[in-house]
């Protein structure tokens, strides 16, 4: 089956949108592992103290709004 022009650009936007969201949520996991290292646990869930916990979700949150792959900064 051959696909017509409008089919070929519409299945190439969402091969580029899909590939473009695997590539944020790459950086984002890259970036999430880094902030488990500043708090020296592999998982949150290794933070025993909830406030804790918390400033680290919240750290989490402002950091990745400021990170320069976060695409909603650009």
């Amino acid at each position: 089956m051959k696909l017509t022009n409008k089919q070929e650009l519409i299945l190439d936007s969402i091969v580029d949108k899909r590939l473009d969201q695997l590539l944020r949520e790459n950086d984002y996991q890259v970036f999430f592992k880094a902030m488990l290292q500043k708090y020296g646990v592999k998982s949150p869930f290794q933070i025993k103290d909830p406030v804790k916990r918390k400033q680290f979700f919240n750290d989490v949150k402002a950091g990745w709004a400021k990170h320069p792959k976060n695409k909603k900064n650009m």
